[in-house]
């Protein structure tokens, strides 16, 4: 099991929608006394955006634009609710929207409703059931791991135990994965099969292939695109390779460019205030920071929080005791943002740059960071 916690980050480009890309959702309750209202929410371009349609005599409604399939999360409040549980025991499931017609039919519940006229959400199942088995598997020897007692975290048999056991599942679950990804090369799935192959830190070398087996129009696709492009960043910013240059603005809105510390060794940072295990790690990166200081070291965060939360990342920066240069990536219209030229899909993250600008080192924690700046810096 792996010791570094993650929060993984989805990024995705803006596309313009086309004509004639519109859903129809309809809903049938079986019984026509059923009302109240359903609700839709779903993230999209950085942000969290709703709808909403009354359920009458049993039937609702739902329409609108949609630039290709988006997961949304569908809540039903009965007419009937107590006041006191109307935020509590809803009635919800995930779903996609996706252009054409599509019906749900409820006979017991929202959650157990059947869906028809969807392809997308007919793939959702085939792909949601291949991970059923391995996700408890996974979830329930983690609820393990975190319902040990400090004594029997002493016990290193017994943690091996259950980490050998969360390896094997995790590795069984990647190789279902990578069957799913070559049996049904025209599933929008894929490309969510791909990330987790791929891992945390993005190992092309474990999905490029699998990527070129695609259909052409799911490689072209708009996931399709980002994916090539995440495969792109990852490989210009392999250890070796010349750290790609961005601008972003610091604290005080000063535009500030990762060419402007040539010349020094540069620990490049991604991080945001809302990630535990980022601020956890940010005491190591400061006693690296403080070791090497004058040793023509430094270090340059990025935080990518969005711009609403920019006073929880200035926050952050103080509360944490970070004297280094901080910026924020928070456009997501930037085709040269930092979080895409360097492929983030999760953070923390990091990048050592050596002074003539190359990356000589990735994803450094503790006391790995430490033990490779104490052998290059001298």
């Amino acid at each position: 099991m792996k010791k570094t916690w993650i929060t993984i980050l989805l990024l995705a480009p803006v596309m313009a929608i086309a004509q004639g890309n519109i859903y129809t959702l309809k809903g049938k309750f079986k019984s026509a006394a059923a009302g109240g209202k359903v609700y839709l929410n779903y993230y999209k371009d950085g942000v969290t955006k709703r709808d909403s349609a009354i359920v009458q005599n049993g039937v609702f409604e739902l329409k609108g634009p949609t630039e290709g399939p988006q997961q949304v999360y569908m809540t039903f409040v009965s007419k009937d609710s107590p006041a006191d549980k109307k935020s509590r025991g809803r009635d919800s499931r995930s779903m996609y929207l996706d252009k054409g017609l599509i019906l749900m039919n409820v006979t017991d519940s929202i959650k157990t409703a059947s869906i028809t006229g969807s392809v997308i959400n007919t793939d959702y199942k085939k792909y949601s059931d291949l991970l059923k088995h391995s996700e408890m598997t996974i979830n329930g020897l983690r609820k393990e791991y975190y319902g040990l007692t400090a004594e029997q975290k002493k016990d290193s048999a017994l943690v091996k135990t259950i980490e050998d056991k969360m390896d094997q599942a995790e590795a069984g679950q990647k190789e279902s994965l990578v069957a799913y990804i070559k049996q049904n090369p025209n599933s929008y799935f894929c490309f969510e099969a791909l990330q987790k192959v791929a891992g945390p830190y993005f190992d092309i070398t474990k999905v490029e292939a699998l990527f070129d087996g695609l259909s052409a129009s799911q490689r072209s696709s708009k996931e399709g695109q980002a994916f090539a492009a995440s495969i792109a960043a990852n490989k210009s910013t392999a250890i070796g390779k010349t750290a790609p240059d961005f601008t972003h603005l610091d604290t005080v809105d000063k535009a500030v460019k990762l060419s402007d510390f040539k010349g020094k060794y540069v620990l490049l940072d991604f991080w945001a205030s809302w990630c535990g295990p980022c601020r956890a790690e940010n005491p190591n990166v400061l006693k690296a920071y403080n070791a090497y200081k004058d040793k023509n070291f430094t270090v340059l965060g990025v935080s990518v929080d969005q711009e609403k939360d920019k006073d929880k990342w200035l926050k952050a920066i103080k509360d944490d005791g970070m004297p280094w240069t901080q910026l924020i990536d928070s456009d997501r219209s930037n085709k040269k943002r930092a979080g895409d030229l360097y492929a983030i899909k999760s953070i923390p993250s990091n990048f050592l740059i050596d002074p003539s600008g190359k990356i000589i080192a990735k994803n450094l924690r503790g006391e790995a960071l430490e033990k490779k700046l104490a052998e290059v810096i001298k």
